[in-house]
Parts: structure tokens; sequence; C-alpha cells
């Protein structure tokens, strides 16, 4: 037993992964302005607290008219 107590003290280290981003539901007017109007509210996500979406398998920032990102 006492040969496992490094191991049990290693795994309460261990985190859990982080979780992807969430979805936004509503989007704030300027965001939904600077998105591609085929896309739905739900394809917009929060990532670093900017808006993001992604288009053919890129990840696209939302920028506002001046090109800064749009974040919260």
């Amino acid at each position: 037993m006492i040969r496992l107590l490094p191991l049990l003290l290693l795994a309460a280290c261990v985190t859990a992964p982080p979780s992807p981003p969430a979805p936004a539901t509503q989007l704030p007017p300027a965001v939904a302005a600077r998105v591609p109007l085929d896309l739905t509210p739900g394809a917009v996500r929060v990532v670093d607290g900017c808006y993001r979406y992604t288009l053919n398998d890129t990840e696209i920032g939302v920028f506002d008219e001046t090109g800064n990102p749009i974040c919260l």
C-alpha cells in the first residue's frame, strides 16, 4: 500500500482537460453584422474572450470596422 501512495498523490494533481468553447446563443448586433449571413448564432464561439467562427476548417476572428477584434 505504501508503494502506491506516490501514485495516489500524483493522481490528485491531474486536472481535467479544458472544455471546448461554448457557442454564443445570442449575438450582439456588432458581431451579427460582421459574420457571414448563412452562419447560425450557434456557429459563432467565444474563444479567449473574443468572437470567432469556423468556415471551411479555418477559424476566423470577428473584427469591427476598424480591424479590432470584437471581444466581450
